[in-house]
């Protein structure tokens, strides 16, 4: 080896331990964000409040957990349903949910509440969960709940209901799995992609944002 090729060996050795650091950072990244955004961590409560744009596979997984997990009280939350709205026989997404549920007979072992939450263009979430505050406040706020939505939307979600409940109250979280795409694999579908990374996008918003009490 030349004495010329000696610092190029060099620079190249330097170049490719940078890429194959940045690589694994890259690995961890795309390893751990779903988890990050999918939190599981339900709370000691037989309450659950579950989102109602939900599928209808998290839908029924979410009722398979309950079963075993001491659950009596469903309360669905969410706001107008957008498509097909003049066809539609329910004009919400907890209407809509709460006639899901019923018909697959949970109604006969839990007390299901819906509580819809008015038309917004921003803050969805929040307002869903102002509603919900709102509805219980008359009668006094549960200790604690667990909170039930598709994965990759849960932190932001249980963020929101955490400012909106202000405290009052424990909130744990249940991620459902998507119907769109494998958790484990995320990073390899168009679906995915575009699920995860939206929703890691859209946390700093929710994090930093102020929207009103």
């Amino acid at each position: 080896m030349t004495a010329a090729a000696r610092p190029f060996l060099r620079r190249l050795a330097k170049i490719l331990v940078a890429l194959l650091v940045l690589a694994l950072l890259a690995g961890g990244f795309v390893a751990g964000l779903y988890p990050f955004l999918a939190p599981n961590r339900p709370a000691a409560s037989p309450i659950v409040v579950v989102e109602g744009w939900i599928a209808d596979a998290p839908l029924a997984e979410l009722l398979a957990w309950a079963e075993t997990n001491g659950v009596t009280t469903l309360y669905i939350t969410g706001g107008p349903i957008t498509t097909g709205f003049w066809l539609a026989q329910w004009k919400t997404f907890p209407e809509m949910t709460l006639a899901r549920l019923q018909a697959l007979g949970a109604d006969a072992r839990y007390d299901i509440r819906a509580f819809p939450a008015p038309k917004t263009r921003k803050d969805r979430t929040y307002v869903s969960a102002i509603a919900l505050r709102d509805a219980l406040a008359p009668d006094g706020l549960p200790a604690s709940f667990t909170l039930a939505s598709e994965a990759p939307h849960l932190r932001r979600s249980a963020h929101l209901f955490r400012r909106a409940f202000g405290g009052a109250c424990e909130i744990g979280t249940l991620p459902l799995t998507p119907t769109d795409f494998d958790a484990s694999d995320w990073y390899r579908s168009s679906a995915g992609v575009r699920t995860v990374l939206s929703e890691a996008l859209a946390l700093p918003y929710a994090l930093l944002s102020r929207p009103d009490p």
